[in-house]
C-alpha cells in the first residue's frame, strides 16, 4: 500500500498542497501514477525505510520497495488525477507548468517573507513596507492574468491552481487585509473560488480571511525569561563597559579642546638653496701625479664654477676649504687622502681629477697588473667578478637601474 506523509500543521502548506491533490485523485480516476490511493500518515517516514536522508514533506511511498517521491511539487503532480493536469491538450499543460513554476520561485519566497514576520516565527532583516512590496510585485502577474481568467489554466482547478493556492494561504489567512484584498481583487476572487470547491474544503475547512485584528494565539508570546549569566559573560560586560566609559571621557576631552585647526604653528620660513655651480679642479699637476683634492692652505679661487650666467654663491668665495695636514701631500704612489672634510656639493668633475690618473700611473687598468706579464701567475691569488647579462624584459626595474653599479663599486674599494 502507498503511503502519503504529511505535517499535521495546519499551516503546513507543502503538505495541504499534497493533501487537496490526493483529494482530487479520489474524486476522479485516480492517481496519474495509476496506483491505488495512498494512505495518509501525520508523521515522517522511519529513516530506516527511506533509501536516502528523511526527506522534507510531503513524501510518498509507493509500496514496499517502490519509487520514494519527496517535495509538494512532485508528490502533487503523482497524485493528481490523469487527464486534469492541463485540459484542452500541450498549450494548457504549458500554461500549468508556467504557473506552477511561477508559485515555486516567486509566490512561495514573498508569501513567507510577508507572513513569517507577522507571526513572530522569524525576525524580518527588511522593513514592513518593502516585504509587502515583495509581494505585491508577486501578485501583478496574477492580478493581469486573473483580469480576463476564472482559473490560470482552462476552466477548472488545475494543478497550476493548486500550488498558487496553496502559496498564498498564509498571506490571506494572516496579512491580507480587506483594503489590500481591494487592491488585488481578481486575485481575491479566484483563490476563494479555488477554496470554495470540494476537494479543497474537505482539506482546508473554511478558510478565514484575514480582517486586520489578529487573535490572541496568532501573535507572539511573551519572552522567556532570560538565563542566568555565566562568570565569564559577566567579566566581558565589565570590560566592555570600562571601554566605552574611557570612549566617553575621551570624546568629552576631544570636545573641550579647541579644533585641530587653530593648534598649528606657524612652519618657519624655508631658506632658499642656491645651486653653487660644478666645482673643477683646475690647479696644474704634472700628468700622473695624484691631485689634491683638498688643497691645504689655498683659497677655493683655485676651483672654478660653470654656473653659465649666474654668479656664484658669495659665501663660498669668501671661505677657503680646510687644510689638511703635510702627511696628506705625500708620496704619488699613495691614492689621495680623504679623512678630511669635503666640500660641500658633490661634483663627480672634481673628484675624477684627483684619482683617475693616479690610477693609470698605478696599472690599475691594466689586465698584467702586479706581473710582468699577463700570463704569469698573481701571487694574490685570482679574483673573479661576473657580470650579469643584460636585462632585456619590457618593464623596467631595479636592475636595469643599477646596470654594473654594484660590480664598479666592488672593483673599485
Amino acid at each position: 500500500m502507498s503511503i502519503l506523509y504529511v505535517s499535521p500543521h495546519p499551516d503546513a502548506f507543502p503538505s495541504l498542497r499534497a493533501l487537496i491533490a490526493a483529494r482530487y485523485g479520489e474524486a476522479g480516476e485516480g492517481p496519474g501514477w495509476g496506483g491505488a490511493h495512498p494512505r495518509i500518515c501525520l508523521q515522517p517516514p522511519p529513516t530506516s525505510r527511506t533509501p536516502f536522508p528523511p526527506p522534507r514533506l510531503p513524501a510518498l511511498e509507493q509500496g514496499p520497495g517502490g519509487l520514494w517521491v519527496w517535495g509538494a511539487t512532485a508528490v502533487a503532480q503523482l497524485l493528481w488525477p490523469a487527464g486534469l493536469g492541463g485540459p484542452g491538450g500541450s498549450q494548457a499543460a504549458v500554461l500549468v507548468q508556467q504557473w506552477v513554476s511561477y508559485a515555486d520561485t516567486e509566490l512561495i519566497p514573498a508569501a513567507c517573507g510577508a507572513t513569517l514576520p507577522a507571526l513572530g516565527l522569524r525576525n524580518s532583516v527588511q522593513d514592513p513596507q518593502a516585504v509587502l512590496g515583495a509581494l505585491g510585485r508577486a501578485l501583478s502577474p496574477l492580478e493581469e492574468w486573473l483580469r480576463l481568467h476564472t482559473y490560470l489554466a482552462g476552466e477548472a482547478p488545475t494543478l497550476a491552481d493548486l500550488a498558487a493556492v496553496t502559496a498564498l494561504l498564509l498571506p490571506f489567512r494572516y496579512v491580507l487585509d480587506p483594503p489590500a484584498r481591494r487592491i488585488w481583487n481578481n486575485v481575491t476572487r479566484w483563490f476563494v473560488t479555488c477554496v470554495q470547491q470540494p476537494e479543497f474544503r474537505a482539506v482546508l475547512g473554511e478558510v478565514v480571511l484575514y480582517s486586520g485584528a489578529r487573535p490572541l494565539s496568532q501573535q507572539p508570546g511573551p519572552e522567556a525569561p532570560a538565563l542566568p549569566k555565566t562568570a565569564a559573560q559577566l567579566k566581558k560586560e565589565a570590560k566592555k563597559r570600562e571601554k566605552l566609559e574611557k570612549f566617553q571621557q575621551k570624546q568629552k576631552i576631544q570636545q573641550q579642546q579647541p579644533p585641530p585647526g587653530e593648534q598649528k604653528k606657524p612652519k618657519p620660513e624655508k631658506r632658499e638653496k642656491r645651486d653653487p655651480g660644478v666645482i673643477t679642479y683646475d690647479l696644474p699637476t704634472p700628468p700622473g701625479e695624484k691631485k689634491d683634492p683638498y688643497p691645504s692652505r689655498r683659497p677655493l679661487k683655485c676651483l672654478s664654477y660653470d654656473v653659465s650666467d649666474r654668479d656664484p654663491d658669495p659665501s663660498l668665495l669668501a671661505h677657503p676649504l680646510p687644510s689638511l695636514p703635510a702627511t696628506a701631500l705625500s708620496s704619488p704612489s699613495l691614492p689621495p687622502d680623504v679623512s678630511g672634510p669635503m666640500p660641500d656639493s658633490y661634483s663627480p668633475r672634481y673628484v675624477e681629477a684627483a684619482w683617475y690618473p693616479w690610477w693609470e700611473q698605478q696599472g690599475f687598468f691594466k689586465p698584467e697588473y702586479g706581473r710582468p706579464n699577463v700570463s704569469a701567475a698573481n701571487p694574490q691569488g685570482v679574483f673573479m667578478m661576473c657580470i650579469p647579462p643584460p636585462n632585456v624584459t619590457g618593464s623596467l626595474h631595479l636592475g636595469h637601474a643599477l646596470t654594473n653599479a654594484i660590480q664598479d663599486s666592488l672593483t673599485r674599494w
